[in-house]
C-alpha cells in the first residue's frame, strides 16, 4: 500500500479536527454524526477503550523504557479498534487507490474522501504530506492520511521522508490526544520499500518518540500486517525479538545502480546512512500545505517548518522559547503566560541562574518546563530589530542540537510589545531556519513551530513561506568550500568581486584554507598571488537554460537538481517564471558543461512528455478503447493506455498495458489481452467516436 508522514499541523488553530478547533468548518450533519458515535461507542463501552482491541492474531509485544505498549499483530487494519489509524494515500487523494486505503474508504464510506479532499485544501499533496479526519464508520476516532514516496533504492530522500513521516503520525495521535495508533506496514507494498527497513524505521521510530517524547497521551502502538504478507510478518517478528537487520546501499561502479546486501548485527540500532547514498535535498523549499485551517506547513530542508494561530503554552514541542528581558524576569504579554503556565519553580530556576555568582550576562538561558507540556524553556532577551531576531532564533537552533532536542516551538518574535513589522520578522525566522540548514548545523532539529497569538498575523507569515516555494538554498561540498576560501583570499571580499564571480556562497562557518606564500622580495609575493587568482578565474564559466519546459520540473527534479549541484559543485539557480523560466549555472567549466547536458535532457524529457499527453488526449477524443471485467462490464482504459492501444494498431504490433496493476500483452489484431506469465485472456474493444483517420492526425501532433 501507500504510505507517508509529512508537514506537522492539523492539531492546532482553527480546524475543524484539532485540539482547540470550534467546529468552524464542520457542518450539523457532520456534528451530529459524530456525537452518535462517540454515543455508540459509551454504549457498547469502546469510548477510549480502544487497546489491544485488533481484529487479528497478537505475535509479539514489547514495552518502551517509557512504558509505551508496541504490539505486532496479524489482520486487516480496517478492523482495528483504536483511538487513531495510519492510511496510506497517493498524491492525488483518491482513497480508492491502493490496497490499504481503498479498503479503509470501503470500511469507512464516502464521508471519509470529502472529509481527506476538504481537509487537504488542495488537488494534490507532495510526499511527507499528511491530513488528519475523523473516522466516520471505522472503529477509530482519527484517521491520519500520509502520502509515502516510491523506494528510491537508497539513491534519494526516500528514507528520510519516511522517517519523517512516521515521527509526524506519532506527534499528531500526541496533538489529538489519542492512547491509541494502528500502523499498516507503511510502504512494503507497491511503494516498494524493503520489508526489513521498514520494519526496523518503524519499530525504532516509534522507539525513539517514546523516549523523546514521554507521551503523556499515547499508550499503544500497533503494527498490523495482512496475514497473506508472510514476508513482511517474519522481518516484524525478528525485529521485534531483537534479531535485527543491517542495510548497506552501495552505488555500482559504472552501472549506475545500487546494489542492496543484507547483513545482520547483534544488537537492535538505528540504520546507518546509506553507502554513496544522496543526502536529502536540504537547501529545497518545499510547498505551502495546511494541513488544517489556520495551519501552515512547509519543508525547509530537512526541517518542517510550520505556522499556526494558538496558545505556546499548551505546545508539546521539546522546546518552547520564551521572550523576556536581560535579567530573564518578564511579566507581561506572552512572557508572562509561559511564566504562569510552568509555575514558580521556573521563576526561581531563572532567579538561581541570574543570581549565580558566575552568570555572565547573556541572551539565553535553558530552565527545566515546570508544568509544561514540553521538556524545556529556552528564555531569550526580547528583541525588535529583525537582523538580531535572526541571529537569535540561529542561536537557539544550534542549542537545540546540542540538547539533541528535535522540535521547538516560537512565539512572533518582536511583534507583541517590541513593535516589529510582522513582514519584516517572518522573513527573519525564516531566514535562520535557512542558514541552520545552509550550514548543515542540525541532523536532530526536525521541527519548527511558529505560534502566534494574533489570528491576523499568520497572513504575513504565510506569504513569506509563499514566496519562497521553489527556492533552492545553495549548500557547498568541500570542494566548494575550499574555493570559496582560496577566492576570498587572493580577490577580498566577495562584495568587491565582479558580478562574473558572484556564484560564490557566503557565510558558510568552516575552518579555513591558508596559503602561505614565502619568497625574496614584496614583487615575487605579488606575483605568485596573482598566478593562483588567474587560475581561479580562468576555470570559472556561467551558464543559462531557457526554456518554456523548465517550469514543469517536479519537486523529484528540484532534489536531483540538488545532488546534481553537489556532486559537480555547481551553482544551480532555478527560477520558474511560467513561460520565461530559466536556470542559472556558475562553477568549474568542465562542470558547468557536464550539468547543461544533464539539465538539458530533464528538460527535453518534460517536453516529450507534454507532447505524448497532447497527443493522448486527441486521440481519446476520437478513439476508446476499452476491456471487460469480471461482471462482464466494459471498462475505458486511461488516456495513455488508450492511446499506446492506438499506437500499437498504427504499428501492427503488440503492446504490454496494465490491467488491474497486472502486466498484459495486447493483440490489439485479435482485440485480446493475454496476462503474462499466466493463461487469463481478456476481451478488448475499440470505439472510433469520430471517425476519420486517427492515425494521421495523431501523428501530426
Amino acid at each position: 500500500g501507500r504510505g507517508g508522514g509529512g508537514g506537522r499541523g492539523g492539531g492546532r488553530g482553527k480546524g475543524g479536527h484539532g485540539d482547540r478547533g470550534g467546529g468552524v468548518r464542520e457542518s450539523i450533519t457532520q456534528r451530529n454524526y459524530h456525537e452518535n458515535q462517540k454515543e455508540q461507542r459509551r454504549e457498547y463501552g469502546q469510548e477510549r477503550k480502544f487497546e489491544g482491541a485488533g481484529s487479528g492474531e497478537i505475535l509479539q509485544t514489547n514495552y518502551t523504557q517509557g512504558g509505551l505498549k508496541i504490539i505486532l499483530r496479524k489482520g486487516n487494519i480496517q478492523e482495528e479498534y483504536s483511538e487513531g489509524i495510519v492510511n496510506t494515500i497517493s498524491e492525488d487523494l483518491d482513497l480508492s487507490k491502493g490496497a490499504v486505503s481503498n479498503a479503509i474508504l470501503k470500511a469507512a464510506g464516502p464521508g471519509l474522501q470529502s472529509a481527506a479532499t476538504d481537509e487537504a485544501r488542495s488537488n494534490r499533496l507532495a510526499y511527507g504530506d499528511v491530513v488528519v479526519t475523523d473516522g466516520y464508520n471505522l472503529r477509530c476516532q482519527r484517521v491520519i492520511h500520509t502520502v509515502c514516496p516510491h523506494w528510491d533504492q537508497g539513491a534519494g530522500s526516500a528514507e528520510k521522508i519516511f522517517i519523517t513521516m512516521i515521527r509526524v503520525c506519532l506527534s499528531k495521535t500526541e496533538k489529538h490526544r489519542l492512547a491509541s495508533l494502528s500502523f499498516p506496514a507503511i510502504g512494503t507494498g507497491n511503494m516498494g520499500f524493503p520489508k526489513g527497513l521498514v520494519s526496523k524505521l518503524l519499530l525504532q521510530e516509534v522507539k525513539d518518540f517514546s523516549q523523546r517524547r514521554n507521551s503523556t497521551h499515547l499508550k499503544e502502538v500497533a503494527i498490523v500486517v495482512h496475514p497473506s504478507d508472510t514476508q513482511t510478518v517474519d522481518c516484524f517478528v525478528r525485529e521485534f525479538k531483537g534479531q535485527t537487520q543491517g542495510y548497506t546501499w552501495q552505488s555500482s561502479q559504472g552501472s549506475g545502480q545500487s546494489q542492496h546486501s543484507k547483513s545482520y548485527v547483534g544488537q537492535s540500532q538505528h540504520p546507518k546512512s546509506y553507502v554513496g547514498e544522496s543526502q536529502q535535498p536540504s537547501g529545497f523549499f518545499g510547498q505551502v500545505t495546511s494541513p488544517s485551517l489556520g495551519v501552515y506547513s512547509m519543508q525547509i530542508g530537512h526541517i518542517t517548518f510550520e505556522v499556526s494561530s494558538g496558545d505556546i503554552t499548551k505546545e508539546s514541542s521539546d522546546v518552547i522559547v520564551n521572550s523576556s528581558n536581560k535579567d530573564f524576569n518578564l511579566k507581561s504579554g506572552v512572557c508572562k503566560s509561559i511564566l504562569e503556565g510552568a509555575g514558580l519553580k521556573v521563576e526561581l530556576e531563572c532567579s538561581e541562574i541570574v543570581k549565580s555568582p558566575s552568570f555572565q550576562p547573556c541572551s539565553m538561558i535553558v530552565t527545566s518546563a515546570g508544568s509544561l507540556p514540553c521538556k524545556y524553556i529556552m528564555h531569550i532577551v526580547g528583541q525588535n530589530d529583525p537582523e538580531i531576531i535572526k541571529e537569535t532564533v540561529y542561536n537557539v537552533l544550534k542549542k537545540c542540537e546540542e540538547q539533541k532536542s528535535t522540535s521547538v516551538s516560537f512565539p512572533a518574535l518582536g511583534t507583541g510589545q517590541g513593535g516589529a513589522s510582522p513582514s519584516a520578522v517572518a522573513d527573519a525566522m525564516i531566514d535562520a531556519v535557512v542558514e541552520f540548514v545552509k550550514k548543515k548545523k542540525g541532523k536532530i532539529v526536525r521541527s519548527v513551530n511558529i505560534l502566534i497569538f494574533q489570528t491576523a498575523m499568520v497572513t504575513e507569515f504565510h506569504k513569506s513561506m509563499k514566496r519562497r516555494v521553489g527556492e533552492i538554498v545553495e549548500e557547498k561540498g568541500i570542494l566548494t568550500r575550499l574555493k570559496d576560501t582560496v577566492t576570498t583570499y587572493f580577490m577580498g571580499p566577495s562584495d568587491e568581486r565582479s558580478a562574473r564571480e558572484n556564484f560564490v556562497m557566503q557565510g558558510e562557518e568552516f575552518a579555513p584554507t591558508v596559503f602561505q606564500l614565502c619568497a625574496e622580495s614584496p614583487q615575487a609575493v605579488s606575483h605568485a598571488r596573482d598566478w593562483v587568482k588567474n587560475l581561479i578565474v580562468k576555470e570559472q564559466t556561467e551558464k543559462t537554460i531557457k526554456n518554456m519546459y523548465i517550469s514543469q520540473l517536479s519537486q523529484g527534479d528540484v532534489e536531483k537538481l540538488q545532488a546534481m549541484q553537489r556532486e559537480l559543485t555547481v551553482r544551480i539557480c532555478l527560477e520558474k517564471k511560467g513561460p520565461d523560466s530559466l536556470i542559472r549555472l556558475a562553477g568549474l567549466s568542465r562542470d558547468v558543461l557536464t550539468a547543461d547536458g544533464l539539465i538539458r535532457d530533464m528538460v527535453l524529457d518534460k517536453e516529450r512528455a507534454e507532447y505524448r499527453r497532447q497527443a493522448a488526449f486527441l486521440v481519446s477524443s476520437l478513439v476508446e478503447w476499452q476491456y471487460q471485467d469480471y461482471s462482464g462490464t466494459m471498462v475505458s482504459f486511461d488516456m495513455f493506455t488508450n492511446y499506446n492501444l492506438e499506437e500499437a494498431v498504427r504499428d501492427n504490433s503488440k503492446v504490454t498495458i496494465k490491467i488491474n496493476n497486472k502486466d498484459y500483452e495486447a493483440n490489439v489484431a485479435h482485440k485480446r489481452a493475454v496476462k503474462i506469465g499466466g493463461k487469463r485472456e481478456i476481451e478488448l474493444l475499440r470505439k472510433d467516436l469520430k471517425g476519420g483517420s486517427i492515425h494521421n492526425k495523431s501523428s501530426s501532433v
